[in-house]
């Protein structure tokens, strides 16, 4: 009985462990998302150190330099790419959904912040947008920028040349370029030169519109965060189970021993 009640244990104190985390990740969103939508924007000169904030201001050139958004060629900050493929008797479907970002200025009329986003996507709308058939294949200016950039791996995601399919594709990109108006969202850190940092935030977004009041975003956050927490339910009442199990049987087992 002893040897039977260990694997129990050890299932249900494990599914236990699995719920706690899921349910602290979930607050942490719940928490992120409530604080970001009753948060007034502030310019960067006046960003509270120590805390989540929500900055406006004037995209400047970030110390790494621009990037270049591979569809529209233009330098930018930040941009998102989506493909999307035909197929009979499914439709159109999206393949690849990512982005990519990098560090910029944030400039207001008092000052500027440094803004991390560590590699976080914009949200912006799709808004370029190209159509390639089944037998065509991508300009040539757009595949090189594809095939010269270490951003993009052609190996995992064929997908972006379209090789490997015989379907027409759909490509489409927002891009967010210097002189342009955003907001960020973020944890605003103490340090001498003070920065929102992507990785350090509970919550990060920037996208061109205030995270102020309740988005369609932050419901779909929310609704996912509902399908987090059921999920968590079940594994504490999986994981109670089993250790309720586990323990009865290795309290048997002692008994028997003594």
């Amino acid at each position: 009985m002893l040897v039977v009640s260990l694997p129990f244990l050890a299932v249900g104190l494990g599914a236990l462990a699995v719920s706690l985390s899921i349910f602290y990740a979930a607050g942490k969103q719940v928490v992120g998302t409530a604080h970001a939508s009753v948060t007034d924007p502030v310019e960067p000169g006046d960003a509270p150190r120590g805390t989540h904030a929500t900055v406006t201001g004037e995209i400047l050139v970030g110390p790494e330099g621009p990037l270049v958004a591979p569809i529209a060629g233009e330098e930018a900050v930040a941009h998102r790419l989506r493909i999307d493929q035909q197929t009979d008797g499914v439709g159109w479907w999206t393949v690849v959904d990512s982005g990519h970002s990098t560090s910029f200025y944030l400039q207001g009329p008092t000052g500027r912040i440094l803004v991390e986003p560590d590699d976080e996507q914009p949200r912006a709308p799709i808004d370029d947008e190209i159509e390639v058939g089944a037998t065509e294949t991508l300009p040539a200016a757009i595949r090189e920028r594809f095939e010269t950039s270490s951003r993009f791996d052609l190996d995992t995601t064929p997908q972006l040349l379209g090789e490997a399919v015989d379907e027409p594709r759909r490509y489409g990109e927002s891009v967010v370029s210097t002189g342009e108006t955003v907001y960020v969202y973020g944890y605003v850190t103490d340090d001498t030169e003070p920065r929102i940092d992507a990785s350090e935030s509970n919550e990060f977004r920037f996208s061109y519109d205030s995270p102020s009041g309740m988005t369609a975003a932050d419901a779909d956050s929310l609704r996912s965060v509902a399908g987090q927490v059921a999920m968590g339910v079940f594994l504490v009442v999986f994981g109670g189970m089993f250790t309720v199990g586990g323990g009865l049987t290795l309290f048997g087992a002692i008994e028997m021993i003594l």
